[in-house]
């Protein structure tokens, strides 16, 4: 597993390099962090990188170059669509941008909340790691003596339907599919996932969010489905969004 470091500030930099190798992270996983005057090259290379779909990228969004880290971190999800982008900023407001831009990042992070050790960087990182080695990417439920198994990333939301008390809707990248558990139970089992449970009927996979519209009030998914709702909800979508890392 690589993990890239890409800051402009050499202190933080070297700072961060030092709590990597004090937390033994270089036990499972390679820091790579290229020198801040060479991160212009860096990103004009990224095409040419081979990125590994559970490579970790942390990413200061708040470069003082002449380009931003979200310009950074966009040429990389154009290049891997799977990969883990974590943000560093000073800016909560930044989360509406990223989607824009369809980056979907694993996890923002303020950089003044984190202490000279960056526990909660490290802590973050490894979580990923265990995520990887329990295979966590996979949603697993039963349904009599039946194992279902569904990837997280092929989920866009589930939904609770009218008169149906017991039963569920989830909305795949490919179609639908009906289950007889109540919403209440696949909302608990999403929630470490980082979906958004704030309203009562829905659970919504935000890493599969390509845009949102709180005035013409949709939601649109990667594969192009739409998800009709009131301008209130999706404003508290964008709240979480904005303030759930």
């Amino acid at each position: 597993m690589n993990i890239y470091h890409l800051e402009d500030d050499l202190f933080q930099q070297l700072s961060f390099k030092k709590a990597f190798e004090a937390n033994k992270l270089t036990d499972w996983s390679k820091l790579i962090a290229p020198d801040p005057k060479h991160l212009e090259d860096f990103w004009n290379n990224i095409a040419n990188l081979t990125i590994l779909d559970n490579d970790i990228f942390i990413v200061d969004i708040d470069l003082k170059l002449t380009f931003s880290g979200i310009d950074l971190a966009s040429s990389i999800r154009e290049k891997n669509k799977l990969c883990y982008i974590i943000f560093l900023t000073n800016d909560i407001d930044k989360g509406i941008d990223t989607i824009n831009r369809a980056i979907y990042p694993y996890k923002y992070i303020i950089k003044s909340s984190l202490d000279s050790g960056y526990t909660e960087l490290i802590t973050e990182l490894i979580k990923i790691k265990q995520m990887k080695l329990e295979d966590d990417t996979i949603l697993k439920f039963k349904l009599g003596s039946e194992l279902n198994l569904i990837s997280i990333r092929e989920i866009n939301y589930f939904q609770s339907l009218k008169g149906f008390r017991s039963t569920a809707k989830i909305h795949l990248i490919y179609g639908q599919q009906l289950v007889e558990k109540k919403l209440a139970f696949f909302k608990a089992l999403a929630e470490p996932f980082h979906f958004y449970n704030g309203l009562r009927d829905l659970s919504i996979n935000i890493h599969n969010i390509k845009r949102m519209t709180a005035t013409e009030e949709y939601i649109e998914f990667n594969n192009g489905e739409k998800l009709f709702i009131s301008y209130r909800s999706i404003k508290k979508v964008e709240q979480f969004i904005n303030e759930m890392f």
